[in-house]
């Protein structure tokens, strides 16, 4: 029988504790909690575990199982970071990330951990933002569209092209996505795909994670939906968002222009398909559910869905689209799956301080076995919908300096700096870019922005 678990959430205080969710064999299941590196252990316990079942609709109704132990973190040792749960039952084994919050101390660099698009792509239970199988079997099920079910969860009323999507998905669920990312990890296996699945979850966002630490910055861990609690976002000297932050919420997004306008915070965007999509953290039912596609500024202040009403976003609109931010903008019209370099374009600039490149050299030349560009790329330079909008030039994009670019023939990846107010943002639009930044120039590179942004 297969082990499966989940936590009620993502992130914790100290003084909070964690429900543990099991399903498994009718036996004794080992717990653990270990560091990101699996080379310290911080806990260890075990519980009577058996079978849970889930409902037809779990995806976005949640399972619905029953705690099989619970955790306190005020009994153990554990300072604010990243940790992972390992369960395990005779040789299954099912891991879990979770997040310790700083409180107290915060660090002056912040660092978002993309928890809305693990769980956009979690497709445990039948469905998950990008399909629903063809044989669920529920009164809820209305009528079949091709090869796929529709029931009162289908996005049919809110992405006209993917009709059969869900437009809901539930935290209260498995993943097992990121449990095999993490597995990967830990055995330090280079991941087998080539495609969006082994790049733009947990396992592409830890290159970041182990970079950070590797070079002892000191930063703090922040999930999706803690963004949406200003008092841990405020603050900070930079932001730094990584690989494929692409499901945002109207709150989120607002707070963090708040601590542009309060506090002058600086971004660093190494990802692709940046705040693209945005959705609503129903907090009651504990999922996410679409609001609108793209989140351009046509679609910036939807505040309701066929399913709820966002009332913060109803009562506090936005006035700055997400791209004038980021300073790169993706186009989902055709998805580049081809990997290709970064070029240098500007070497006067001081990003490019002491890495000895010049305009043409290849930036990121050694990497984690995928060229840093491709998959989903973010860019400016003729972006069919920044290109023909010159009031939006005019009034966003003064200060803007494309500093590199990728070898693909159109919708490249490009390298820019931006400035919002008196806020800095370096932005690498592509979702592998992490994959290269061990490259002794990238790193040079990183370090110049971070050196700077952290005045």
């Amino acid at each position: 029988m297969t082990l499966l678990a989940y936590l009620n959430k993502f992130s914790f205080t100290k003084n909070e504790t964690i429900d543990l969710f099991i399903s498994g064999n009718n036996d004794m299941c080992k717990i653990e909690i270990l560091d990101l590196s699996n080379e310290k252990k911080y806990f260890t316990s075990q519980c009577k575990v058996n079978e849970q079942k889930s409902p037809v609709l779990c995806f976005a109704e949640g399972c619905d199982w029953e705690i099989s132990t619970k955790i306190k973190l005020d009994k153990l040792d554990l300072k604010p970071d990243l940790y992972i749960i390992k369960c395990t039952q005779n040789t299954n084994i099912f891991y879990i990330p979770f997040v310790l919050l700083n409180t107290e101390n915060k660090k002056d660099i912040a660092v978002v951990v993309n928890t809305n698009t693990w769980n956009a792509y979690n497709r445990y239970g039948g469905a998950s933002f990008y399909g629903i199988k063809n044989d669920l079997d529920d009164n809820s099920v209305k009528d079949k569209i091709g090869n796929c079910i529709y029931n009162k969860h289908t996005d049919g009323l809110l992405n006209i092209d993917r009709p059969c999507e869900s437009a809901v998905v539930s935290f209260h669920r498995p993943c097992v996505r990121i449990s095999e990312d993490i597995k990967l990890i830990f055995d330090k296996t280079n991941h087998p795909c080539q495609g969006t699945e082994g790049l733009h979850l947990f396992y592409g966002e830890m290159f970041l994670w182990f970079w950070l630490k590797k070079h002892n910055y000191k930063f703090d861990f922040l999930t999706d939906q803690d963004i949406e609690d200003y008092d841990l976002l405020k603050n900070r000297k930079i932001i730094i968002l990584n690989c494929h932050p692409e499901y945002w919420s109207h709150k989120m997004y607002y707070n963090l222009l708040k601590s542009f306008d309060k506090f002058d915070t600086n971004l660093i965007y190494l990802g692709g398909n940046g705040i693209w999509r945005k959705v609503y953290f129903n907090q009651e039912k504990n999922r996410i559910e679409k609001m609108g596609y793209p989140y351009h500024y046509k679609y910036l202040n939807n505040y309701k869905n066929p399913f709820s009403i966002d009332k913060f976003a109803k009562n506090n609109p936005i006035e700055v689209p997400p791209f004038v931010i980021l300073g790169v903008f993706y186009n989902s019209a055709h998805i580049p799956f081809t990997y290709e370099d970064f070029n240098c374009i500007d070497n006067n600039c001081w990003v490019f301080k002491d890495t000895k490149l010049k305009v043409g050299n290849i930036i990121g030349e050694k990497n984690n076995g995928f060229k840093p560009a491709g998959n989903e790329n973010d860019f400016y330079t003729d972006h069919p919908f920044l290109k023909n909008d010159k009031e939006i030039h005019k009034k966003y994009f003064e200060h803007l300096k494309i500093i590199g670019r990728s070898n693909h023939e159109e919708n490249y990846a490009e390298i820019v700096l931006q400035k919002y107010k008196k806020s800095n943002i370096f932005s690498c639009g592509s979702i592998p870019f992490t994959r290269c930044i061990n490259d002794e120039k990238v790193t040079t590179m990183l370090k110049n922005v971070i050196r700077k942004f952290n005045r």
